[in-house]
């Protein structure tokens, strides 16, 4: 009995320290330079941080987004340079240099690629803001 009584308190422990504040806004409005885009996308906020699909926002300034599903990493060439990102790793590599460490890792949420949106921000060299009174995302390039 004590056995049982030690693991469930451990394992409470456990799911406590792992434990994330998340949610998540379906049907998200996206709005570039002004203009509503024929398209919503989620935006899925985890412990304080945005984050948004990768490649329709990167799609928007024209820049092509690359999956590799065997090693489940994403490529792009933006206006930093070429960019190379894995699931599960807070590291992006910049023109094959360790050049960024996100706050939170890349993940997959319902098939899309989720990053933190200050590094979208960023990577494009916009600015990008979610408004959670109405449910959009406001993308204005610079």
């Amino acid at each position: 009995m004590r056995i049982k009584l030690k693991f469930a308190a451990a394992a409470f422990i456990a799911v406590m320290l792992f434990a994330v504040n998340a949610f998540a806004a379906d049907n998200t409005e996206v709005y570039f330079n002004g203009e509503k885009q024929p398209f919503t996308v989620t935006v899925y906020t985890i412990d304080d941080i945005q984050m948004i699909p990768m490649r329709p926002i990167f799609e928007l300034f024209n820049y092509k987004v690359d999956w590799n599903n065997k090693h489940r990493t994403i490529t792009t060439s933006t206006v930093l340079g070429k960019m190379r990102l894995g699931i599960g790793s807070v590291f992006v590599c910049l023109n094959d240099y360790q050049a960024y460490v996100l706050k939170t890792y890349p993940r997959i949420y319902n098939g899309n690629t989720m990053v933190p949106l200050e590094f979208a921000a960023e990577c494009t060299e916009a600015a990008i803001q979610y408004n959670e009174s109405n449910n959009s995302l406001v993308i204005t390039s610079k």
